[in-house]
């Protein structure tokens, strides 16, 4: 496939899927949009949603499975583009893998729900802010990337 197919193919596939997670209940007051929330937050947040909320929010994050596939390829591509070093190219895949981590546990807790586990609710917080910062990484190497790119010949990176 064309390069610059891809890339807008999947460029495409992630703006469609962002679009419906945002309309997907329960929206922007997932848990997966906060930077951070703690384990009392989350089984509010959980108790709040009801039962049909729940069984709404267990295809909201398997939605996000498939939207931090899509934005992983997409980092991927994108790193590739720019020609960045190989280890630079690796923290594309930082976020995925932590999005991942991340619904994984979130589908598990509804799993268990109503008897969740403490520290399963306790991990949902800390999995959800690591993702926050490998998004924030990958981000400074982007620009790192992009700046080598733009300034020194590839031969001296």
């Amino acid at each position: 496939m064309l390069p610059n197919l891809r890339f807008g193919l999947l460029l495409c596939v992630v703006f469609a899927l962002a679009l419906t997670l945002r309309w997907l209940p329960p929206g922007m007051q997932a848990l997966d949009v906060r930077v951070f929330h703690t384990g009392a937050d989350a089984a509010q947040f959980l108790d709040q949603l009801g039962p049909q909320g729940r069984a709404e929010y267990t295809l909201h994050q398997t939605v996000d499975v498939a939207y931090m596939a899509s934005f992983t390829g997409l980092f991927w591509v994108l790193m590739r583009r720019l020609e960045a070093r190989p280890w630079m190219q690796w923290f594309a895949l930082m976020p995925g893998a932590a999005d991942f981590a991340e619904d994984s546990v979130h589908l598990l807790l509804m799993r268990q729900y109503p008897a969740m586990s403490p520290a399963l609710l306790s991990l949902s917080g800390v999995v959800t802010c690591a993702k926050w910062v490998c998004v924030a990484l990958f981000f400074l190497v982007m620009l790192r990337a992009s700046w080598l790119a733009r300034t020194v010949p590839l031969r001296a990176r």
